[in-house]
């Protein structure tokens, strides 16, 4: 299966974006003209591999430890600026991104933070992660994998850190 990356911001490079099949949208944010041209710019970004604008993230993304991003790898985007209420849920991947489900902060509420959260989504990513690892076989036997950096090498395990000198 491919590695969650729990990362607080999206890695800057191409990724394919893909919907969970159990993509949901309860409160129909997507109706609002400026929540659907906001995911369609964070979709943007995420295929093209731009930097997603700041105001995407939470005010301290990356200072403050989320819960839900370090145990279940699920993170989470504001459609408005960092301080709305309205949020897109996705799982970032080396080579893709998930998009879970257009909501609120309510999943933050549960004991413990997203357990429903990520007990909804489970299986669709769970099926989501089969096909990328597919996708990534059948790219790898085409000659045509991701050349991944040695950053993410290391952060999957795949390369071991230098051995210190010996001092001889």
């Amino acid at each position: 299966m491919p590695a969650r990356l729990k990362l607080p911001h999206l890695e800057p490079k191409r990724k394919r974006v893909i919907a969970s099949p159990t993509f949901r949208d309860p409160a129909n944010l997507s109706d609002d003209d400026d929540f659907a041209h906001a995911v369609d710019r964070i979709r943007t970004c995420i295929i093209n591999g731009t930097p997603l604008p700041s105001k995407f993230y939470s005010k301290g993304a990356g200072a403050v430890r989320d819960y839900m991003l370090s145990t279940y790898g699920i993170m989470h985007l504001h459609l408005g600026d960092w301080s709305t209420n309205e949020l897109l849920w996705l799982v970032q991947y080396p080579t893709h991104v998930v998009f879970l489900e257009l909501s609120d902060h309510r999943p933050f509420t549960t004991r413990p933070p997203g357990v429903n959260l990520n007990r909804f989504h489970y299986a669709g990513i769970r099926l989501r992660e089969r096909e990328i690892d597919q996708f990534l076989g059948s790219e790898a036997a085409a000659g045509k994998a991701p050349r991944l950096t040695f950053g993410e090498k290391r952060r999957m395990g795949l390369v071991k850190p230098p051995a210190k000198p010996t001092g001889k």
